[in-house]
């Protein structure tokens, strides 16, 4: 969330990606660094323990999560 913040503070879209398990912490990285509108992909979790196919599956979400973020919405 930090790089995603850095970067959208240099004008460049980005899109920070997380496991639902960290979504408290990402919120209160946002309102601390004066960004509580920046959104992020969250993927479920576990990410670690995933299977070459749970990996896959879970890297086409982000892609389509990334393509909605910086092209449709942003």
């Amino acid at each position: 969330m930090l790089a995603s913040i850095w970067l959208e503070n240099q004008g460049i879209p980005s899109l920070a990606l997380c496991t639902e398990a960290f979504t408290g912490a990402l919120t209160a990285l946002r309102k601390i660094h004066g960004r509580p509108d920046k959104d992020w992909a969250r993927i479920p979790h576990p990410f670690g323990s995933l299977d070459d196919a749970g990996v896959r599956e879970r890297a086409e979400f982000f892609v389509s999560e990334l393509y909605r973020t910086l092209l449709v919405d942003g």
